[in-house]
């Protein structure tokens, strides 16, 4: 909806029938009348911020400009909240987080009433690394808009990070999100599981992650090795456009169905065509997820795989798989809506990206004549316990560096921030380096030859970072979190998998005596790296064949169970 006016005048007749024809083609869809109108209204009215508001929001595409034009509009009328509000997320996309928070703030200063001010500023937060002021705000715009499911899934990626949440209350948030998911949906009738004798078991996978992303890491070689005598595998990509990694999953799909810009209906009755027994969810409630498919119930049997570290909440998925260690049998159980399935000893596969060089022969400490940690985690992951534990272990090690490169883009706004945060614990200028994002992967990779050792995050942990670490030849420092917790206790999963299980830490301080323990031992830093590639490979994290069997013997017991054991 256009604001209100809030021009000084009025504009004259020829501006007013500019501002009609613009309005009547976009009414039409007809964006390319329409900008043209809007340009030359702009230039028969440069002192209307809402012209210019109007243009920047239709040329959103142009970065730059509507940036400009965003910046004119509030300058000509600073009471414009809109303008403000769109400025904010403009430059926040920008990652320019700084002068985004800056606008977001004053948004909501001149409309406290505004539940998408309060939900951008929420997003932005978060991407910061500011955990608890992120939530605040989260919960502000809940209070004003409790039906807006963006902020209510939002929420739940802010609780996975935020310390001091009990597993109860995740739970209980998911829960809730998964009820309004399923509700008003009626399932498809007569999806049943015939029995599947002699015939091959259907799978369906269903995510937006088929694409060059962590979650690729690690189903890409799970496809690869399901047994074609034994099952055929259909892909539902919510993928807009495909790259490599899309194009080598498709390549071992039996079927592949972009579900962009379709609805939930048509996509599970898709499904239902290509009688799927088991579909399998593969984002959770992440950016792009499908689970509205999985709520009409396509499938005889659904479930939920690898993409999100927590249940879906939802009483339609009848499955989650993990194992032992993320998710000890017991209390993690009735923290799920699903039943769970564990794929021991780890309910992951990694596979070596293509990208990734040798490691270099050597722990950089040789030469360097300091030891380096490193965390190449995203810095929302990085909690204000990690931020004081992490000094501790500078202090711990004399002469130490700590070299953080976030897995996302971030400011300098975002980077002096973080900086400040171990300042205050005495961590002098120069000890913490920050690294900005890599422009190629290979260079990515390659930075690992500048790390001795790796420090895990809590209380969420790392997962693609923690097997690339390891892959490059470097250990992981871990702390094994509460149980209930999932995304606190996945690197001990994949340490303990490829036996490592001595650099997983029960409590902070234990922590703290394993890093300090091991970079005193550099005669162990040198073995660890020589040896961490083959140690890897020879691992139960490593064998896709086994973790493919294993799925395939998962999905069929869950097939029985649902048939109630037929």
């Amino acid at each position: 909806m256009t604001p209100p006016r809030i021009a000084p005048r009025p504009p004259g007749p020829r501006e007013a029938k500019l501002l009609m024809e613009a309005a009547d083609a976009l009414r039409r869809g007809d964006t390319k009348t329409a900008e043209p109108k809007l340009r030359a209204y702009c230039a028969r009215a440069p002192s209307d911020p809402v012209g210019l508001y109007n243009l920047a929001k239709l040329i959103r595409g142009q970065a730059d400009e509507a940036t400009s034009l965003l910046e004119r509009a509030v300058a000509l009328e600073p009471r414009f909240h809109e303008a403000w509000l769109n400025l904010g997320t403009l430059l926040t996309d920008r990652v320019r987080f700084g002068a985004a928070e800056r606008a977001l703030r004053e948004s909501v200063r001149l409309h406290t009433g505004s539940a998408n001010a309060a939900f951008n500023l929420a997003i932005l937060l978060h991407k910061m690394g500011r955990i608890d002021e992120a939530l605040v705000e989260i919960d502000r715009c809940l209070a004003l808009a409790p039906d807006m499911i963006e902020a209510r899934r939002e929420r739940l990626n802010i609780l996975l990070y935020a310390e001091g949440v009990t597993p109860q209350s995740i739970f209980d948030a998911h829960r809730a999100i998964g009820e309004r998911v399923e509700a008003g949906v009626m399932p498809l009738a007569g999806v049943v599981w015939d029995g599947g004798e002699g015939r091959k078991l259907r799978i369906g996978y269903i995510s937006p992650d088929f694409r060059s992303h962590a979650v690729a890491h690690f189903f890409a070689p799970i496809i690869a090795a399901h047994r074609r005598d034994a099952v055929e595998v259909f892909c539902y990509a919510e993928v807009a456009v495909e790259d490599e990694v899309s194009r080598v999953i498709r390549s071992h799909a039996q079927g592949w169905f972009t579900t962009c810009g379709v609805s939930d209906d048509d996509v599970a009755r898709r499904i239902v065509a290509d009688r799927i027994d088991v579909l399998v969810d593969l984002a959770g409630h992440s950016n792009g997820n499908r689970l509205g498919v999985l709520a009409r119930r396509p499938a005889a049997a659904q479930g939920t795989w690898i993409g999100y570290p927590a249940t879906t909440g939802m009483g339609r998925v009848d499955f989650r798989i993990t194992d032992a260690v993320a998710d000890p049998p017991g209390l993690s159980d009735t923290l799920h809506s699903e039943r769970l399935f564990r794929l021991d000893p780890v309910f992951l596969c990694y596979a070596g990206p293509p990208e990734a060089s040798e490691p270099e022969p050597s722990p950089p400490c040789l030469t360097a004549g300091h030891i380096t940690f490193g965390s190449f985690n995203n810095i929302m992951k990085l909690s204000p316990s990690v931020v004081a534990t992490w000094s501790r272990i500078l202090a711990a090690v004399p002469g130490s560096r700590l070299m953080i490169k976030s897995s996302s883009p971030i400011d300098q706004a975002a980077t002096d921030g973080l900086l400040a945060r171990f300042a205050t614990h005495g961590v002098t200028p120069g000890r913490v380096q920050c690294v900005p994002k890599s422009r190629m992967l290979a260079d990515h990779y390659r930075l690992y030859g500048q790390v001795d050792i790796a420090l895990d995050p809590f209380p969420y942990n790392g997962t693609t970072t923690t097997c690339e670490a390891m892959w490059m030849g470097v250990p992981v420092v871990a702390l094994l979190g509460v149980v209930g917790r999932h995304a606190a206790r996945v690197s001990a999963s994949l340490l303990r998998a490829v036996g490592l299980a001595d650099f997983v830490a029960g409590d902070l301080d234990e922590y703290v005596e394993i890093a300090a323990r091991l970079a005193a031992d550099r005669d162990a830093l040198a073995r660890l790296r020589s040896g961490m590639r083959a140690r890897l490979l020879g691992s139960p994290l490593m064998d896709a064949r086994a973790t493919a069997l294993a799925l395939e013997n998962t999905y069929r017991e869950a097939l029985r169970v649902r048939s109630g054991g037929r």
